[in-house]
């Protein structure tokens, strides 16, 4: 979605995209609604959702939320591959950083063991630090339960 707009910018843009029509009446839905202003962020719309639907996801900030799965028994490096895959260029020299696990707390010079395979959902503005940061934070939330 368009970063700083509101209702009146982002309607066109919704139009052309074919998940509203038409622009101005958005625009006015918009104005009257009285629901704030609209969040920022990528969204997913499906064909049979109506404008007041649309706009009240756009005011919650209901933003589409990608995933990545990890199934057990990935190496380090097969997860950078995945991650690389998934858009994330960066993510076989980043893991492949000797500091990265021990900025993130760990008392080892390598993430092998630490990244928790599951699926993960991620918005398209997070970081791969972020994500990175949420695998070890599992591993270890599931390693002292045991």
């Amino acid at each position: 979605m368009v970063k700083g707009g509101g209702v009146t910018p982002v309607a066109p843009v919704l139009e052309t995209l074919q998940a509203i029509v038409p622009a101005r009446w958005f625009g006015m839905l918009g104005r009257f609604s009285g629901g704030g202003g609209i969040q920022a962020g990528e969204y997913a719309f499906g064909r049979g959702e109506n404008p007041q639907q649309v706009l009240m996801r756009l005011q919650q900030g209901d933003v589409y939320h990608r995933r990545v799965s990890f199934p057990e028994g990935l190496t380090v490096r097969e997860i950078a591959t995945r991650l690389a895959a998934g858009g994330w260029e960066q993510a076989e020299t980043f893991l492949a950083d000797k500091g990265l696990a021990q900025r993130l707390g760990l008392p080892h010079t390598s993430l092998e063991g630490f990244l928790f395979p599951e699926t993960y959902f991620y918005r398209r503005d997070d970081t791969l630090m972020g994500l990175v940061a949420r695998m070890v934070k599992k591993s270890r939330a599931v390693l002292d339960e045991e």
